[in-house]
């Protein structure tokens, strides 16, 4: 009989400490898009300064934007702490006009970022909030021509601000936020809280 009604305790506490985790959903994970145009203008100003040097002609630009997965933790009901990691890739080629010769350019971001995350409302499936964020970027380019291939790397300070965010949804939901910083201007993603 003891053991029974033991039983029946912890089950009752296990349901509700359940339920309340359930209703908190403290811990959030998420992927985005941005447009890392800070990254993007870094990379055509070093073309454009190369192939004033150079005498070389840029063509085939691309740039990727930035992929980004996350984490966050809610300490309370407006606060939260976490990081994300980000990827972002631009390529271009560069001709020497007096050789003909061409250099294929390719470089690659990895950043990490630690992020907070404050709510400034937050109503049923609406939550409206900022971010801040400081971190590095993990910066590896190359230049190969016919004859050779040179390799660089770099870490760079990094740091993004987002004043607003606005996520839609429960569980799974959707948000878009808007500042400046590496990441860029604006991203766009999806979340699941848990």
């Amino acid at each position: 009989m003891k053991k029974s009604i033991f039983i029946v305790i912890v089950a009752i506490m296990g349901v509700a400490f359940h339920t309340q985790a359930q209703e908190n959903r403290r811990h959030e994970v998420r992927i985005d898009y941005s447009d890392a145009t800070p990254l993007v203008i870094a990379d055509v100003f070093t073309n454009a300064f190369v192939s004033a040097i150079s005498g070389s002609e840029s063509s085939n630009e691309k740039a990727f934007g930035m992929l980004s997965a996350g984490y966050r933790y809610a300490l309370s009901n407006r606060f939260s702490i976490g990081a994300d990691l980000s990827y972002a890739n631009a390529s271009s080629d560069m001709k020497n006009k007096s050789t003909n010769e061409i250099t294929y350019r390719k470089s690659n971001f990895y950043m990490v970022l630690p992020t907070a995350k404050y709510s400034y409302v937050k109503r049923g499936i609406i939550d409206f909030y900022g971010t801040v964020a400081s971190g590095a970027i993990l910066a590896n380019g190359s230049d190969r021509t016919d004859h050779e291939k040179t390799t660089t790397n770099d870490k760079i300070f990094a740091f993004q601000v987002n004043p607003l965010g606005l996520r839609i949804g429960k569980d799974w939901g959707g948000f878009l936020e808007a500042g400046y910083g590496f990441k860029g201007i604006i991203a766009l993603g999806a979340s699941y809280r848990f």
